[in-house]
This record gives C-alpha cells, sequence and structure tokens, in this order.
C-alpha cells in the first residue's frame, strides 16, 4: 500500500483566524502534501460567504463543491471530512436522532468532496448525557456505518 503525505487544514490555520482555505491549500501544496483532511470550519466558513451563510443547507453542499475544485485545482486529494462531533452514546434519544440526521448530511457533504471518509471522534460531552455503556455507543457507531454502506457509492 502507498502511503501519501496529508495535513488536516486545521493544522494551517483557522479560517476565523483568517488564514484563507485557498491560502491553505496553496501552502500545503508548495510542501510536498498530498491530501487534505478538511475541516468542517473551512466549509462552513466558505458557507458563510453565500446568502444565508452555513444555516442554508444548500450553501454547505455548494461550499463542498467549491472546497473539492479547490483542492483538485491544487492536485491535493480530499482524504476525509471531519470532525462529526457528539454522536454516539447519547442519553437523550429525540437529540441522537436529530445527530443521526446530521450525519446523514454530513455524509452528502463529504460524498459532494469526493471522499468516503468521515471521522468521528469520541465524544467528550458530559458524562450525564452519555450512555455507560459501551454497547450504546457501539450500536450508534454500527448504525452510522450501516447507512454509510448503503450509499452507492457508499460513504463514511
Amino acid at each position: 500500500m502507498a502511503f501519501k503525505l496529508g495535513i488536516c487544514t486545521l493544522s494551517l490555520g483557522q479560517a476565523s483566524a483568517g488564514h484563507t482555505l485557498s491560502d491553505k491549500l496553496r501552502a500545503a501544496r508548495a510542501h510536498g502534501i498530498q491530501g487534505v483532511e478538511i475541516f468542517d470550519e473551512d466549509l462552513y466558513h466558505l458557507a458563510d460567504s453565500f446568502p444565508g451563510g452555513r444555516t442554508q443547507e444548500c450553501n454547505r453542499m455548494a461550499a463542498a463543491v467549491v472546497i473539492r475544485h479547490l483542492c483538485a485545482t491544487e492536485g491535493l486529494e480530499i482524504i476525509c471530512l471531519q470532525p462529526f462531533r457528539h454522536y454516539e452514546g447519547i442519553l437523550d434519544r429525540a437529540r441522537h436522532a436529530e445527530r443521526f440526521a446530521e450525519l446523514q448530511h454530513y455524509m452528502t457533504l463529504a460524498h459532494l468532496l469526493g471522499t468516503n471518509l468521515i471521522l468521528i471522534p469520541s465524544s467528550f460531552l458530559p458524562s450525564s448525557e452519555l450512555s455507560a455503556s459501551d454497547d450504546d455507543a457501539v450500536a450508534d457507531l454500527v448504525k452510522a456505518a450501516d447507512y454509510a454502506a448503503q450509499l452507492q457509492p457508499p460513504s463514511g
């Protein structure tokens, strides 16, 4: 298996601090980086530049398409979209259902970016909001994986 040098766009600076994604991608390519993990702040920051901002699903989707083009222009592969936080083991099942719907949209964004990987880090919500059972967290992650496996092409 061949490995490629990659970096998360957050490691190249924060959009909120004025580091544009275009500048970060050019810097990555100039230093021999071959792939990038798109940090969601970069996607949301770009979506905010469209009328209605990130709250509009169509703007998030348009931002994903623009990012894919920017990366292709720089010859960079998009490795994954990240992070999708606070998903597994949520005790409030209504809130969990909301998060699952958001994850489905995240999978659409990943597809538009041209990747089939989403980083779901371990939740760091307060313990009072999370199940103490590892089985519950595993079941939630299996649900996400099963949904992704049904997509054409598969995402996740």
